[in-house]
């Protein structure tokens, strides 16, 4: 809905808050994200053994280990994002940030930009409270990146950025996926996107999605759009440019854990 919070952001901040209070997975939750978190979903206790059927219950009629893959694949993208920190950059812009916690926390080491709808934001802030984050409102329908940043009083173009699209690209059509290369590769300075993406799968979707999932996504209006092979990811970014600095896959990332399958993580460089 276009006047109200995304779906999409509620429900990974409900699996995530679910699974910071688990018994046997809180511990992949770093404590100050497990906090905050819980506050944007009230009341997701992975503490009750009540809640833990309910949502295995769940994740059967839909996408089996769901709300564990949300958590594993914030863990790499976290690891990689600090990786990128301690490699120089000192400025993060978040596409798509819905309620994630990451840049929120690290908003007292670097600069902080998220760029999202406005009404996902909304709700955001007014949990959050006064944060060390500027909050971009912009419709990637009706504006491009290069238009929300020149908003920014932030944003430094000239200097090097990192940039985080996590679970965003998926539901972008593919030559909207290309403009967000293409904006990015207009920048003079050394610039590093991390971004996550399904392998092809119709509908898209997890691998392991039934047809309830499919069902829910259009619904909701948030059907994925574009999708690619694993194994096509390096063609794939150096045709706009870039260079592919790291793959991880799901099984990878997963670290052994039965989670849903079939999104995956890369990392692209450009200069």
């Amino acid at each position: 809905m276009k006047d109200a919070p995304s779906s999409t952001a509620l429900l990974v901040a409900s699996g995530v808050a679910f699974q910071s209070t688990h018994p046997r997975f809180g511990h992949l939750v770093p404590e100050d994200a497990g906090r905050l978190v819980r506050r944007f979903a009230p009341g997701r206790n992975g503490s009750s053994w009540v809640s833990r059927v309910l949502v295995a219950l769940s994740e059967r009629l839909t996408v089996p280990g769901l709300t564990l893959q949300y958590v594993l694949r914030k863990r790499r993208i976290e690891r990689l994002v600090r990786q990128a920190i301690a490699d120089g950059y000192r400025q993060l812009v978040v596409l798509g940030a819905g309620l994630d916690t990451l840049a929120i926390r690290l908003s007292h080491e670097i600069t902080v930009i998220e760029i999202d709808h406005p009404e996902t934001q909304r709700l955001k802030r007014s949990v959050a409270g006064d944060v060390k984050v500027e909050f971009l409102a912009a419709d990637f329908t009706k504006e491009t990146l290069d238009g929300a940043l020149k908003r920014s009083t932030r944003y430094r173009p000239d200097e090097p950025a990192l940039f985080l699209a996590e679970a965003v690209l998926l539901y972008l059509a593919e030559s909207d996926v290309r403009s967000v290369f293409e904006q990015l590769r207009s920048r003079a300075a050394a610039t590093r996107l991390i971004f996550t993406f399904w392998q092809p799968r119709d509908p898209m979707n997890f691998q392991n999605a039934t047809r309830f999932a499919d069902w829910w996504l259009r619904w909701h209006s948030e059907p994925g759009r574009w999708a690619i092979a694993p194994d096509d990811v390096k063609s794939f970014v150096e045709s706009e440019g870039f260079r592919l600095v790291e793959l991880a896959r799901d099984d990878e990332y997963h670290e052994g854990h039965d989670a849903a399958r079939g999104e995956h993580i890369a990392v692209a460089q450009l200069r």
